[in-house]
């Protein structure tokens, strides 16, 4: 459970991504959480998470929280030399799911993304391209 609104914005974020639901489901590789777990076998085909806090604006003088900005990356990894056309589309669905205006909240934090998340080119790995989609957000304290 996060204290702090850092952490409420990373939890609001990272329960919306939670909530997609693809078919066949696809396992979520979490920032500094070991995938796959001990014991288990790497997906073919998954989704990471990365959370890019930036600089936070303070619109006033004095002790106000400012609002805090960022970038939410959610990446599709997908098996090299099966084309693009498949992570596109499971690009799509990631952008449709944080569609520009969507307002989270988690505990501190009110979250909203305030432009329209875009797919990057594919990074090419030895053994699978990294389409990352990158989710533009703004948050305040609440």
């Amino acid at each position: 459970m996060a204290t702090g609104v850092d952490g409420n914005i990373f939890v609001a974020l990272a329960n919306r991504l939670s909530a997609l639901t693809f078919i066949p489901a696809l396992d979520i590789a979490w920032p500094n959480v070991d995938y796959p777990g001990e014991g288990g076998a790497k997906a073919s085909i998954f989704l990471e998470a990365q959370h890019i806090p930036n600089e936070t604006v303070t619109y006033s003088v004095g002790k106000g929280q400012g609002m805090r900005q960022g970038l939410f990356q959610v990446s599709v990894m997908y098996t090299k030399g099966a084309g693009i056309v498949k992570p596109l589309d499971i690009a799509h669905e990631v952008i449709l799911h944080f569609a520009k205006g969507t307002i989270l909240f988690s505990d501190s934090a009110k979250v909203v993304v305030n432009r329209v998340p875009w797919a990057s080119g594919p990074i090419i790995d030895d053994d699978r391209i990294k389409m990352p989609i990158t989710i533009p957000y703004e948050a305040t304290a609440i």
